[in-house]
């Protein structure tokens, strides 16, 4: 296929209708669900990585830039810990997920359809729950990532 139909497409995307029913419904655990929110003037980053059941863990790590790669990297990085727990991840179809295809050492990875934010329930509920701490005029760079992998913010220098 041309290279310029391909700019922009995911390769080897893997859609969230194959996602196991046990995702869909919440009934097991170790299905995530993941995504990035964007700072002030889409200045910063946090890549957060929510656990998608009824325990509604939340882990988030600060990254400096929304690139591909820098995403994976931060993400691999974050669930090293949980690694043996993880079944199923599920992203949307920004391009800072496009590296992703390659935690499937991690386990499979699952792409939601454009624009369906509601077969995210569990993410879109707790992104809103993060903005309540962190609001979208929010400048990244005031918040810092702790020793512990929590986020806090810190009084603004200006």
């Amino acid at each position: 296929m041309d290279q310029a139909k391909l700019q922009g497409q995911i390769v080897g995307r893997v859609g969230i209708e194959k996602r196991p029913k046990e995702a869909d419904n919440r009934s097991e655990f170790g299905h995530l669900e993941v995504d990035t929110i964007i700072g002030q003037n889409h200045k910063g980053a946090d890549d957060n990585v929510k656990r998608q059941n009824f325990l509604g863990m939340l882990w988030m790590g600060k990254i400096d830039s929304r690139n591909a790669e820098t995403v994976k990297l931060k993400l691999c990085q974050m669930l090293d810990e949980i690694r043996p727990y993880i079944k199923s991840i599920t992203g949307d179809m920004a391009k800072n997920f496009r590296s992703t295809s390659s935690i499937s050492e991690y386990c499979d990875f699952y792409f939601a359809n454009p624009y369906n934010p509601w077969e995210r329930g569990s993410n879109e509920n707790l992104n809103g729950l993060v903005r309540q701490y962190i609001p979208k005029s929010s400048d990244f760079s005031n918040i810092q990532q702790t020793k512990s992998g929590n986020t806090k913010q810190t009084e603004s220098k200006t």
